[in-house]
């Protein structure tokens, strides 16, 4: 299933007119033809049906009459999906400390998929130095192109890259209910901090902090568990950083959005 991430809302005809880039997505890759009825994610979340109009050079996207209309683009329906997430109400934020350019490309890919909220590259004591500033237009593409193919209704934000210290500093921002893990290595960390923030029902925000390939220095992880970060540990293999955050992501989202099916977790 895919649907289309618009550059902006209709105006007062209803209509968006596309980009070069975009007609050519919309025309070469996924095969839509003139009058095909397009799923399209507005700037403000909604889903609309829309309809795409050739004209000469120009393409458009016109709010169809027919609200009900299925979507020319095969697989599954993105109302569908949208509809099955609509009970989540978390706010996912990826901390992740910057590793090697194709990697911290995957991570991204991966994190917009999920639903991430917030990416907050960090460039940590022992990343690679690299250009990570000037990928920021590089990973917003990425991000798009993973919603697109997704079906993902949550708007996916990158942050400019920052210190550890600024990191902590932009999550402790608000007052929601939140809870925030660093996954760590060391087996002395279990789950039990996540089944209880599971347990107390009212995280609304979590967050969850991942290492580069060299991992995090003590002081790294001093200023993060200084903010409230919890060490975390699953039982499994040491992972490389781009499997650590996708699996921490996981498990993160489905304990807390998912609720606990073990029957031991669920226990006063």
């Amino acid at each position: 299933m895919r649907q289309f991430i618009c550059p902006s809302s209709p105006d007062a005809s209803g209509r968006i007119r596309l980009s070069a880039k975009d007609s050519r997505y919309l025309l070469k890759v996924l095969r839509q033809v003139d009058g095909d009825i397009i799923d399209a994610r507005l700037p403000d979340g909604t889903l609309s049906k829309m309809r795409l109009v050739l004209s000469g050079a120009d393409a458009f996207l016109v709010t169809a009459a027919d609200p009900d209309a299925e979507s020319s683009v095969q697989g599954v329906r993105t109302e569908e999906l949208s509809a099955a997430g609509s009970g989540q109400q978390l706010d996912l934020w990826l901390f992740q400390f910057l590793p090697r350019p194709q990697k911290m490309d995957l991570i991204v890919r991966q994190a917009a998929e999920c639903g991430v909220t917030k990416i907050v590259p960090i460039l940590g004591d022992f990343s690679v130095k690299n250009d990570a500033d000037a990928r920021l237009d590089r990973w917003e593409r990425i991000i798009r192109e993973a919603r697109q193919q997704s079906g993902s209704a949550v708007n996916t934000v990158i942050l400019p890259v920052m210190s550890v210290e600024k990191a902590v500093d932009t999550w402790n921002s608000d007052g929601t209910e939140s809870a925030a893990f660093v996954l760590h290595e060391s087996p002395s960390y279990a789950a039990d901090c996540l089944f209880k923030a599971a347990r107390s029902g009212k995280v609304r925000k979590a967050a969850v902090a991942v290492g580069c390939e060299g991992g995090m220095s003590d002081r790294e992880l001093e200023v993060l568990m200084k903010a409230g970060f919890e060490p975390l540990h699953f039982v499994t293999n040491v992972l490389r950083a781009e499997t650590a955050a996708l699996y921490g992501l996981a498990v993160v989202q489905q304990v807390l959005v998912g609720g606990l099916e073990n029957d031991g977790c669920n226990k006063n």
